[in-house]
């Protein structure tokens, strides 16, 4: 969620600037025509810099939880300044070419889709019902469905036309994907701002974070959040700060299964 501030830190320079990352996920910045140069803590660590400016983004949301990270990080860096808050992933011709040498190959128009096993129990929504959801949407035949991201993340088999295609994509190639389909299906995680890049139609669900600050700043492009059903959703938003990790009101996780995957495939 920072991308939309180097660009804006570049632009207002005409240009005329240098600007470096330090970052522990240098391949968010890789290809950005905004970027001089991308280090890891150590490296920069061990070297002596001479910076006009050095903005330290540590710990700058997870001060004001209740708002979108990008609107804190814009007014840290720019006061209330008003500019482009939509994120980007900057893609090489050949992460294009292998994308599309993959999807070329599919009858149909299809969808990715997306659901970690994440760290925190409170973002990990049912397993059963995803399940239930997946195969519900493949059962209406309409697109071939595509499960993306890490090979450590949640998937059901490769069967039944649903392709499993977790752990082969970088990030430019998961947004070249992304872009070519008909529409994204997720869980609050880095996959649903991979497509927030994109113009697609986006579906995801959210328990302890609310999908008011954490949904696309884009100004086209449908959005459905899936809110969890139940009276402490967002509960991070209410959180102690700094909200740097998990946190759950009730103890219990229980947004994780408050979602019905009937009125999602039906759409009544």
């Amino acid at each position: 969620m920072l991308t939309p501030i180097v660009k804006e830190l570049y632009q207002s320079r005409d240009g005329c600037v240098d600007i470096d990352i330090v970052t522990r996920c240098p391949d968010v910045f890789k290809n950005s025509p905004y970027v001089r140069k991308v280090y890891n803590r150590v490296d920069f660590g061990r070297q002596i810099h001479d910076y006009d400016q050095f903005l330290n983004f540590d710990g700058v949301y997870e001060r004001v939880p209740f708002e979108h990270p990008v609107d804190v990080y814009g007014k840290y860096a720019f006061g209330n300044k008003f500019f482009n808050k939509k994120l980007e992933i900057f893609s090489s011709l050949e992460d294009r070419e292998k994308v599309a040498n993959q999807v070329v190959k599919l009858k149909k128009p299809f969808i990715v889709i997306h659901k970690p096993n994440h760290s925190w129990p409170n973002r990990n929504i049912s397993d059963l019902f995803w399940t239930d959801l997946i195969f519900r949407l493949n059962y209406k035949r309409d697109y071939t469905l595509i499960q993306v991201g890490s090979a450590q993340d949640f998937g059901v088999s490769d069967e039944n036309g649903i392709l499993d295609w977790r752990g082969m994509h970088s990030l430019q190639q998961l947004y070249e994907l992304i872009k070519l389909s008909a529409g994204f299906v997720g869980v609050d995680a880095g996959p649903s701002h991979v497509a927030a890049c994109t113009e697609v139609p986006i579906c995801v669900f959210y328990t302890c974070a609310s999908h008011e600050v954490r949904k696309p700043l884009r100004s086209s492009g449908k959005f459905l959040p899936i809110a969890a059903d139940i009276s402490c959703y967002g509960c991070m938003q209410r959180s102690p700060v700094p909200t740097s990790g998990y946190y759950c009101s009730r103890g219990d996780n229980a947004c994780i299964n408050s979602f019905d995957s009937e009125p999602i495939v039906t759409g009544k």
